[in-house]
């Protein structure tokens, strides 16, 4: 198991060898459970490994603000993205929860957004409420304008088609999308 674990390691994915590991653990759990084993070696291994250091991005600092929406607003991306990036950055919602947003959860007459709480990340042990977000007016205009792109369905069309190509769009606009939205000219001829 040793072995497996640093090849991944060796690979350079430690957030991989650490779940592989963490998985291991849990099989030698449950067998202990049923008395099938009474040791389990994935445990010894706990820390073993070192973890890569995570690297965090400073945050935009809010005298930038304003420059960074106009230029967001005048970036050449489809319209639909632009707002859901911008709708992201509104609501402080997950990812994952505006993209698996549907309209019957938006009260638009109570400027309320309910998400339901098995699409919200949390501890499976311990169920939590839904998780209101309240909307403001230029929230509730932009969410109006992203119905009437994509219709039906609140990001099947505002949003590229796959989760993998999804994450990315959402994973790297904090860091991808400034580098370019600065490029852009704020008062273009």
């Amino acid at each position: 198991m040793k072995a497996v674990i640093s090849a991944i390691i060796a690979r350079g994915a430690t957030v991989t060898a650490e779940k592989v590991r963490q998985w291991i653990g849990a099989v030698y759990q449950y067998a202990a459970m049923l008395e099938i084993t009474d040791r389990n070696p994935a445990a010894v291994l706990r820390g073993h490994f070192e973890q890569a250091k995570t690297d965090h991005r400073p945050a935009l600092p809010r005298e930038e603000l304003t420059e960074f929406f106009c230029r967001l607003i005048l970036a050449e991306i489809e319209p639909q993205n632009r707002i859901a990036l911008i709708l992201n950055m509104l609501t402080f919602l997950r990812s994952t929860e505006l993209r698996g947003g549907q309209w019957n959860e938006i009260d638009f007459d109570a400027a309320m957004w309910t998400v339901p709480a098995q699409r919200m990340k949390h501890e499976k042990t311990a169920p939590k409420p839904p998780h209101a977000v309240p909307l403001a007016d230029w929230t509730l205009e932009l969410l109006a304008e992203l119905k009437e792109i994509t219709g039906r369905d609140l990001c099947k069309k505002a949003l590229p088609p796959t989760a993998e190509i999804q994450t990315q769009v959402f994973g790297c606009f904090c860091f991808k999308y400034p580098l370019i939205l600065l490029k852009h000219p704020l008062n273009p001829p």
